[in-house]
């Protein structure tokens, strides 16, 4: 019975946790888009990954998650 509900919990936890990696995923998708809408914003992405020397799409990837650490975890900091 113990290992029965303990296999349930774990199957929860799993569930729970793969769903908050969808939504951080739209998320990012969503921040990502925002700023390449917004062409001050985007030529400051650029402007950044040339200096980084990395791709385009990578320092988007970094920002979008920045800012959604900022919004969930800032009180951690």
């Amino acid at each position: 019975m113990i290992y029965i509900e303990a296999k349930r919990k774990s199957i929860e936890i799993q569930n729970s946790i793969i769903s908050k990696w969808f939504v951080q995923d739209e998320e990012i998708a969503q921040i990502i888009e925002n700023i390449k809408s917004s062409p001050e914003w985007f030529l400051r992405i650029k402007t950044k990954a040339i200096e980084k020397n990395i791709s385009v799409d990578e320092q988007l990837r970094r920002e979008a998650k920045w800012i959604l650490d900022q919004k969930y975890f800032k009180d951690l900091y």
